[in-house]
């Protein structure tokens, strides 16, 4: 098969580069983008005509060199245009606000201590002026009036910038709701007052009461809650009220995937009416209405499930399949995917960024490439066994693929992954079975009780499960070592080039050179000793001070459990300690001193007097600070380098 007979597979890598290169661009540059684009596409259109005119094509390699030049300076035009949007609702002035208008955006959510709404603001007030505006702000609050989308409302407050992380390696947060248009939350302590109703997006707002009356089904027939928090995420793609011991069940099985709707849900809608009708027997226009009414049910399900990034690309995808068949067409899987991706990111650029975005097409790329080639090792006679050895193969291909983002993004590998995948993708395709006809029949006693009891059932069957993978022997595996997520899919490019292909020369000297040269970096990198180091963490509750020195980590903790996995773990993890110890602290009178080792007693409150240099992380990067410049109140965490030869400061 050439390469040429999938052009998006082409076209896409141009364009995902520009999207990637924008914002290296100064912002005068990213200003003359539109003409430059223009001029381009200018050239490249007058070229055409030429070659038409006199029927001979000279210079036949400037013509596709045109083309890829504008698609990099698409990606970087249309990514430079999100920024520039992002960048003035940044710079909104929050200080100073009294209060403002605002329209409730979607249901209310459940946290802890708390409720969440996201409101879009109209109308801000300041002391002596108002500006209408339309940002997002995420609503934390206690009220107890019911808030649901389209509500227009008074609130007497003004609200802040979403914070950078504080401490290294922490998940960036405000990063992750940038890329969502989101950059403002508000802790509401006062009231806020309904003042009426507005209708805005009908058919978002639609699909939204749909998702949330089918919410209220699963409260009313379901009484497990476990099973409501599966049926909410499997059935639904709401994951955000899963508890803590169930994602961490299904996270360290290996089966997270069956939680987030993607292709296996809509591939399991989209077979269902294949199974009813054969499009390829139909007359043309019988074909087109029903692969039309196929299409607009995958859309509508995408809809209810709040259109994630993975339905997404689901959607679109079978979309685009669907539309090539209805001229009887066969169409390549591939050009399918990067043409769902290109649509995608010319919608939004920034779902290049998000982690849904990335494991999707990176499980669904190494299904279609690695699953074909592992299938070949083995040819099962019985049926049954084939059909756990082809699920088996899926798994394995997806987690292969996966794994080098899933180690970068969360650092851990399930082990059984490949047992848990022969459980959880059947488990799915019968709760989607169950489940799918309940929502849409909830509505009718008797057969919505029916219904919802097989499906609360398969749920519980499932769970139970997944629970025992969770329990058996090192089923979770800690990943410490983050070699570069770009090589690790450049080996497995070749390697795969490799087996696809005769063994050419140019394969085996790539493979090689790769290999030579990622030995060379992980031989530098453990040969590097760092001086030894103090980080002083930031933490809203409690307080965490680490000491590193010679592969060692010795620790002082106070009331930071809650705090400890998300704000302290993933810089440990990074720096990868192999022994850790605690750190004695010790009062003389009413300061406290730790017991560091090599330094003895020093003040817990004076560890800069240690320190060769100071740092402070500035929520993207740590910052050197001068030695006459005062912290004072500045937030981040603090790092302290200490000289190689220690000095005694107290015995």
């Amino acid at each position: 098969m050439k390469f040429a007979e999938y052009p998006f597979v082409r076209y896409l890598p141009f364009f995902v580069g520009g999207i990637i290169l924008s914002p290296s661009l100064s912002p005068n540059t990213q200003g003359w983008l539109g003409e430059i684009l223009l001029i381009a596409f200018g050239c490249f259109c007058l070229l055409i005509f030429i070659h038409r005119v006199k029927g001979i094509y000279h210079h036949k390699g400037l013509t596709p060199f045109l083309a890829y030049v504008q698609l990099v300076l698409l990606g970087m035009w249309i990514q430079s245009q999100r920024h520039q949007l992002q960048e003035r609702q940044v710079s909104l002035p929050v200080d100073g606000i009294v209060g403002y208008t605002a329209v409730v955006i979607d249901h209310q959510q459940t946290k802890p201590n708390s409720k969440l709404n996201r409101v879009r603001a109209k109308e801000i007030y300041y002391l002596d002026t108002m500006i209408r505006t339309d940002v997002e702000v995420l609503l934390y609050h206690r009220v107890d009036t019911l808030l649901v989308p389209g509500s227009l409302v008074w609130i007497s407050q003004g609200f802040d910038r979403i914070e950078a992380p504080l401490n290294p390696q922490e998940f960036d947060y405000q990063r992750f709701m940038s890329r969502q248009g989101v950059h403002f939350r508000q802790f509401l302590s006062d009231e806020l007052f309904i003042i009426g109703h507005v209708s805005e997006q009908p058919i978002e707002r639609f699909f939204q009461n749909l998702r949330f009356r089918i919410q209220q089904a699963f409260e009313a027939h379901f009484d497990n809650h476990q099973a409501k928090q599966i049926a909410n995420a499997l059935l639904l793609g709401q994951k955000k009220d899963l508890d803590k011991e169930v994602s961490d069940a299904y996270a360290t099985a290996g089966a997270m995937h069956i939680l987030a709707v993607s292709g296996l849900h809509v591939g399991i809608i989209y077979g269902f009416f294949f199974l009813l009708v054969k499009p390829y027997r139909l007359t043309i226009r019988k074909r087109v209405f029903y692969l039309s009414f196929i299409i607009l049910i995958i859309w509508c399900y995408a809809l209810v499930t709040g259109m994630s990034p993975s339905v997404m690309r689901s959607a679109t995808m079978f979309t685009i399949i669907g539309l090539a068949q209805m001229k009887s067409r066969s169409p390549s899987i591939f050009n399918a995917i990067a043409l769902s991706a290109f649509l995608l990111l010319l919608f939004d650029p920034n779902l290049l960024y998000s982690v849904g975005f990335q494991l999707s097409y990176s499980a669904l790329v190494g299904i279609l490439l690695i699953q074909p080639l592992l299938v070949t090792l083995w040819l099962p006679s019985s049926k049954i066994v084939d059909y756990c050895w082809q699920i088996t193969t899926v798994g394995v291909a997806a987690q292969v693929a996966t794994f080098p983002l899933s180690a970068l993004y969360f650092g851990i590998f399930p082990t059984y992954f490949m047992l848990s995948n022969l459980i959880a993708i059947p488990g799915a395709f019968l709760i989607m079975s169950v489940g799918v006809p309940y929502m849409l029949f909830s509505g009718i006693p008797g057969v919505a009780d029916g219904l919802a009891w097989i499906t609360e059932q398969l749920i519980r069957v499932l769970n139970t499960l997944i629970s025992l993978i969770q329990l058996l022997p090192a089923a979770k595996l800690t990943v410490t070592w983050q070699l570069s997520t770009t090589w690790i899919y450049l080996i497995a490019l070749v390697l795969i080039l490799f087996l696809c292909y005769k063994p050419h020369k140019f394969a085996i000297a790539m493979l090689i050179l790769l290999s030579v040269v990622l030995i060379s970096v992980d031989i530098i990198e453990s040969r590097r000793q760092p001086d030894p180091w103090i980080v002083h963490y930031s933490l809203n509750k409690g307080e965490v001070i680490d000491y590193f020195v010679g592969g060692k980590r010795y620790s002082w903790e106070q009331a930071a459990d809650s705090e400890l996995s998300f704000k302290v773990t993933p810089y440990r993890t990074q720096v990868g300690a192999q022994e850790s110890f605690p750190l004695e602290l010790l009062y003389r009178g009413n300061t406290p001193f730790l017991l560091i080792p090599d330094f003895g007693l020093v003040p817990k409150d004076s560890l800069m007097y240690l320190a060769m240099e100071q740092w402070q992380y500035d929520g993207a990067r740590w910052q050197l600070i001068a030695g006459n410049e005062s912290l004072g109140t500045k937030k981040g965490a603090r790092k302290y380098l200490i000289a190689t030869q220690p000095k005694i400061i107290h015995q």
